[in-house]
């Protein structure tokens, strides 16, 4: 279901309004042989759907863009913090 973890300092956090929008963004970052994960989003960021894509953040601009085309909104992006 995942791909290669990203680098530990580029890592970011996309949050979605449901499950259904992580299948999908999942889906659009496969196509785009992205390194992410999926992984449950702490209540403390976000009391949405309870799992979000942590993906490499320079990677983040063109999958955006991926996103807003397909119709999927996403939340803030939050920088992991070793604590998560």
């Amino acid at each position: 279901m995942e791909t290669e973890s990203p680098k530990a300092e580029n890592r970011l956090i996309t949050i979605y309004r449901c499950t259904r929008d992580v299948i999908k963004a999942e889906a659009l970052a496969r196509e785009q042989k992205l390194s992410f994960r999926i992984i449950p989003v702490p209540r403390s960021i976000s009391p949405l759907c309870g799992m979000a894509l942590e993906l490499d953040g320079r990677d983040y601009p063109d999958f955006k863009a991926r996103l807003e085309k397909a119709g999927l909104e996403v939340q803030p992006v939050e920088k992991k913090s070793p604590s998560l």
